[in-house]
């Protein structure tokens, strides 16, 4: 069973239904790069939900229950998108648009990347942890230069914020799409990270940073619940 999302400049659709899925309650489309608010909520029918008019800017969102527990990532852009997989199993992805087929595409090889690194530092091997380093570092390049005009080239623009010094970030902001330039992420986060000029740090141990879960699920669900539509 699949979850569809239809987008385009005014309106998204998303119609899903997860296997091996009983949640009860509400499903919640909350926005990774507003604080994880509340863009919308609909009621559970069984295993399916249906959010049938979202209108909002192209953002990187996250699809979760009542009770806090995420369901999957999900870029909010124009198309059609097929979230799929076994819910118990955490095998969930989501693809059919520019944005999420990058998505998936990029987090596949981070996930193989990020093992090699962890052997490679546990076996004290340095010069391959640096070289796996450099090859994440031409992986965002190359995931950046290929999604430049959409929603993921932004996602990957900020990943570059927390590394890269701040006239590559800088300069690489003028190559992104007019439409994605307007997206309030771009004042609210990329440019005071640009503009902090970190030092440089190993690529490998922040590529997760923008998927880590600073909220307990708890205090999740009770936002979530008091912003039920």
């Amino acid at each position: 069973v699949a979850a569809m999302v239809g987008c385009n400049s005014s309106k998204c659709e998303i119609v899903g239904g997860l296997d091996n899925f009983n949640a009860v309650g509400y499903v919640y489309l909350t926005d990774m790069w507003d604080a994880r608010s509340v863009i919308d909520s609909v009621k559970l029918e069984g295993n399916t939900f249906h959010f049938k008019s979202i209108k909002h800017a192209p953002t990187f969102a996250q699809l979760m229950l009542d009770s806090g527990r995420p369901i999957s990532y999900v870029f909010v852009e124009p198309g059609k998108v097929r979230v799929a997989g076994d819910y118990k199993m955490s095998s969930i992805k989501a693809t059919g648009t520019p944005a999420n087929d990058a998505f998936e595409a990029m987090m596949a090889r981070s996930q193989e990347l990020v093992a090699d690194y962890r052997e490679a530092v546990n076996t004290e091997n340095l010069e391959k942890a640096e070289a796996i380093d450099k090859e994440y570092e031409a992986m965002q390049n190359d995931y950046f230069e290929q999604n430049k005009a959409n929603v993921f080239g932004l996602f990957m623009l900020q990943q570059m914020s927390y590394s890269e010094p701040a006239k590559v970030v800088l300069d690489k902001l003028e190559l992104l799409s007019d439409e994605m330039k307007q997206i309030a992420l771009v004042a609210r986060l990329i440019l005071p990270s640009a503009s902090s000029r970190p030092s440089r740090r190993l690529r490998v141990a922040t590529m997760y940073r923008t998927l880590s879960t600073s909220h307990s699920q708890t205090s999740q669900a009770r936002r979530c619940r008091s912003a039920r539509l």
